[in-house]
């Protein structure tokens, strides 16, 4: 008797259900791994930004603090003296309107930290009126162009 073993190859449900979660497991774990990298550096740019703006909090501080010294070691009443006695300093201010200093220092990112000193005269003495990060401005346009007026 001739007797003939045939093996027959069955697709059953388990082997259908692995052949298609391995490919989905595989996206899955790429995006995965595409996310920790983007979270990654947007976390280094985030500590860059944290960084600068501490830095600047900090040479505000030391503005102000010259501004307090300046005011000490001059005897005058008016801002211009003071503004002429802190002619040397690297965060030269600008003088406002009544007796009041403002200060520009510049972020990497665009923006700057504008500092407003309002000086009172009798105690000798600068406090911060306003301390805030501004936006940078777009670059204007020097020159108007002429626009094709279909002629």
């Amino acid at each position: 008797m001739n007797c003939e073993i045939q093996r027959k190859i069955y697709l059953d449900g388990a082997f259908l259900v692995l052949a298609f979660a391995v490919p989905c497991f595989a996206a899955i774990g790429l995006m995965t791994l595409k996310n920790a990298r983007t979270d990654e550096l947007l976390a280094v740019r985030m500590a860059d930004a944290v960084k600068e703006y501490y830095w600047a909090d900090e040479q505000g501080e030391i503005f102000l603090q010259k501004v307090n010294q300046a005011l000490k070691d001059t005897e005058a009443d008016s801002i211009q003296t003071v503004k002429e006695y802190m002619q040397g300093l690297p965060e030269e201010p600008c003088c406002g309107d009544g007796g009041r200093f403002f200060s520009d220092i510049c972020l990497n990112s665009g923006q700057s930290l504008r500092i407003e000193l309002k000086v009172d005269w009798k105690k000798r003495k600068a406090q911060a009126c306003s301390w805030m990060v501004l936006q940078g401005k777009e670059k204007e346009i020097n020159q108007p162009m002429k626009v094709w007026n279909g002629e």
